[in-house]
């Protein structure tokens, strides 16, 4: 079994082909570059006749920040929604006391 790692159609990265026993592997691999990466698994004498069978992942990266970003901009879109609520409801109870 090998594996080859692309990224925008160029080839980053390899893991050398491997003879396994068994149904499990797990290997650990750094992306370098955040965006969508192409994984292809090739298996070897696996095929009819015994020919290579290739399997296709995509693997989407993301960075370290990506997820901090969405909550900073969710936290800004729920705390307006609770100034504004605020504002309607001194009004109200201003209003009312008049």
């Amino acid at each position: 079994m090998g594996v080859r790692i692309y990224y925008n159609d160029q080839l980053v990265g390899t893991i050398p082909v491997q003879s396994f026993k068994g149904g499990e592997w797990s290997t650990s691999y750094v992306f370098h570059e955040s965006g969508n990466h192409i994984v292809y698994v090739d298996l070897y004498d696996v095929g009819p006749n015994g020919k290579t069978l290739t399997y296709t992942f995509n693997v989407s990266v993301l960075n370290v920040f990506g997820p901090l970003f969405q909550y900073i901009i969710s936290a800004g879109g729920i705390g307006c929604f609770v100034i504004l609520g605020w504002i309607l409801v001194t009004r109200r109870r201003v209003k009312s006391k008049h």
